[in-house]
C-alpha cells in the first residue's frame, strides 16, 4: 500500500483510502490464487489495459454504466479467460471493463 500510495497519492493517503488499497490487494492475492489451481487455468488479457475501442455492449462491460453503442473507451479492467494450450486465450469468464474517454473522476 505504500509503495501504490508513494506513486499515486490518492486523496492525500487517508487511513480509509489506505484500507481500501490493503482490501484491493488482499482481493487481487485471492484472485490470484484461484488462477494459479484453477483447471483450466484462468487467465487475464493484460496486453490490453490501456487499450483504445469502440464501446459494444456484447463485447465490453461499462464501469460507469453510461457508454453509447461506437463511443471510443479505454479498456481499464482485463477480460478473464479459461486459458487453452492450443488457443492461448480461451472461453471468455469476464468481459473487458471499460470507461469513455471523455469520463471525468469525482
Amino acid at each position: 500500500m505504500k509503495k501504490i500510495q508513494g506513486v499515486l497519492s490518492i486523496a492525500d493517503e487517508s487511513p480509509s483510502v489506505n484500507q481500501g488499497i490493503v482490501t484491493f490487494l488482499k482481493k487481487l492475492g485471492e484472485v490470484a490464487f484461484q488462477m494459479l489451481i484453477s483447471d483450466p487455468p484462468i487467465v487475464f488479457d493484460i496486453k490490453r489495459i490501456g487499450e483504445k475501442v469502440q464501446f459494444n455492449q456484447y463485447k465490453f462491460d461499462s464501469l460507469d454504466g453510461f457508454i453509447k453503442t461506437n463511443e471510443e473507451c479505454l479498456i481499464i479492467l482485463p477480460s478473464v479467460h479459461k486459458y487453452s494450450s492450443g488457443a492461448g486465450l480461451g472461453e471468455v469468464v469476464i468481459k473487458p471493463q471499460v470507461l469513455p474517454l471523455s469520463y471525468e473522476f469525482p
